[in-house]
């Protein structure tokens, strides 16, 4: 039998990666509890903007573990980017929970709002734009704890 030795810094990344895909699997939970909510009774849509809300949190968790484990600059942006969309769906869910939960409507506002978070996506998704993609690399050193280095690649 092998006996494998761990860095501090990849026992520190899979202490963390582990945390965030716990928040995940309880966020998917929480999404398939209110997804199970709204298809029993379709008048409330709260729950059905709730779960999306709740799944786009799980999978901003999910990206942002992956991003930790990233060996590269090359995957990390990658991961940034699904980062990114992410946060487009949950600004998108968690505007339309709190209209639906208020049941206070502003339809041009709630056009703009959306209209914003669905242009950032696409463009985030898809420009190689300098203006928002640095073509630099950027590597940030965090020590923890004065033992534990961890390198960030973005």
């Amino acid at each position: 039998m092998a006996v494998v030795y761990h860095h501090p810094y990849d026992v520190a990344l899979m202490n963390i990666s582990t945390l965030l895909l716990i928040f995940a699997g309880i966020s998917i939970y929480v999404a398939v509890y209110h997804f199970f909510l709204y298809s029993r009774d379709h008048s409330q849509r709260k729950h059905i903007w709730f779960a999306i809300f709740c799944f786009s949190i799980a999978m901003y968790d999910i990206f942002t573990s992956a991003l930790y484990a990233a060996r590269s600059t090359t995957e990390g942006v990658l991961w940034q980017r699904c980062q990114l969309l992410s946060i487009s769906i949950t600004g998108i869910s968690i505007l339309l929970f709190a209209v639906t939960f208020t049941r206070r409507r502003n339809i041009i506002l709630e056009g703009v709002f959306i209209l914003n978070w669905v242009l950032q996506a696409f463009l985030q998704m898809f420009s190689q734009s300098e203006l928002l993609w640095s073509r630099r690399e950027a590597v940030k050193y965090i020590r923890l704890f004065e033992s534990h280095l961890i390198t960030y690649y973005e």
